[in-house]
């Protein structure tokens, strides 16, 4: 209000089914990897479903809220907005502004491998130069925490393709764990490195799901987000493509952006 900064986004499902809460069971998801911080939840607004998460670029320090900087990497990287689908690999100019600008590379570098991998398991397809960011705080950049990530798999409208790609793959239906560890070592990541992070995400992902609490599954059809990210962990352990044919036959090649505004809604809520 008349200036003041926010500390909280809000989010109201409104083109896809579900999203608010398929948004909060993926973040929490993320929250339980280590992957970000800030606490999500759904709450009732005159019987619309509205996602709230808390703002990763605000600190709330003695009662008073201040603004971190934060750019996009689409800003930092110089990439106009709307080539934001046109990032390129995650291991090209994302992994190369981590390791020109951050006081530890490999670290930051590694948070960008862990927040793809979840992506990619969780069935995200709107993994674009816009969902990945970067925050100058004290002088130091680091790669922001995760956010605005949903099951993008159970919408059949959808393409299922990525919009960065990972290693030689482009669809979520055929990537799989080879492509992750190809796009890690492009990062700088020696394999071991890389197969370690994935068995972690895989094992943490599963303790994490078997702790949803009804708040957040119950209410809605959870089971098939659920669904979906347990059977892609599975053919993630297994070295399988993490998804099925019949999840890339037959759809549109359209962005998610470009899939939103048919229906009516501002793709600014991704």
């Amino acid at each position: 209000m008349e200036g003041a900064p926010s500390t909280h986004i809000l989010k109201p499902a409104a083109a896809w089914s579900h999203s608010a809460h398929n948004e909060a069971v993926v973040v929490t998801l993320a929250h339980a990897a280590g992957l970000t911080d800030r606490a999500v939840w759904v709450e009732d607004v005159q019987g619309t479903a509205v996602l709230v998460a808390e703002r990763y670029d605000r600190e709330v320090c003695h009662g008073g809220i201040t603004r971190l900087h934060q750019e996009d990497m689409c800003q930092a990287t110089g990439l106009r907005s709307v080539d934001k689908y046109h990032i390129g690999w995650p291991s090209e100019r994302m992994a190369r502004l981590l390791r020109q600008f951050t006081d530890s590379p490999t670290v930051e570098i590694e948070k960008l491998l862990r927040q793809l991998a979840f992506r990619v398991v969780v069935g995200d397809e709107d993994g674009h130069g816009k969902n990945y960011s970067v925050l100058l705080n004290s002088g130091k950049v680091t790669l922001s925490p995760m956010y605005d990530s949903l099951c993008t798999l159970i919408y059949p409208e959808l393409s299922g393709r990525m919009a960065a790609r990972v290693g030689a793959q482009v669809s979520l239906a055929k990537v799989d764990r080879a492509a992750l560890v190809d796009e890690a070592k492009a990062m700088g990541i020696p394999q071991r490195e890389a197969e370690t992070c994935l068995g972690e995400l895989s094992s943490t992902l599963r303790t994490a799901i078997d702790a949803l609490g009804p708040r957040l599954t119950e209410g809605w059809p959870s089971e098939r987000v659920i669904g979906v990210i347990q059977a892609r962990l599975d053919r993630l352990d297994s070295g399988e493509p993490l998804g099925r044919v019949s999840e890339e036959s037959g759809q549109q090649s359209s962005t998610f952006d470009e899939a939103t505004l048919c229906r009516g809604s501002s793709p600014s809520q991704r």
